[in-house]
């Protein structure tokens, strides 16, 4: 188990081997979060640089102050942009930094 922050909420993220995560959660999934419980899950088969941003950009959206916003496409595509500008060095800063912790729970 690997914990992060974001926007100063704790989340706890698992990898879990092929046959467990499939066993556990389908085989429809490379990796998925769960907002609601502050949790991700990892197929370690396909565990990548690029499904750890994935994931982690969810979890930046999920942490969005907006639950109760009602907002066009354009307004949330404004919305995402800006979060890009502001937060996303850091992201992809953390992304890295994540995909190496979450390699070394595989070791």
């Amino acid at each position: 188990m690997v914990e992060i922050k974001v926007m100063d909420k704790k989340w706890m993220l698992f990898v879990f081997e092929d046959d467990h995560y499939v066993n556990k959660f389908g085989s429809d999934s490379q990796a998925f979060v769960v907002p609601a419980d502050r949790r991700g899950y990892f197929n370690a088969d396909d565990l990548s640089l690029s499904t750890v941003k994935h994931e982690l950009w969810h979890i930046y959206i999920a942490e969005l102050p907006i639950g109760s916003a009602r907002l066009s496409k354009s307004q949330f595509e404004e919305l995402t942009a800006d979060l890009f500008a502001d937060q996303g060095d850091n992201i992809v800063r953390q992304a890295r930094k994540l995909f190496k912790s979450l390699k070394k729970e595989l070791e």
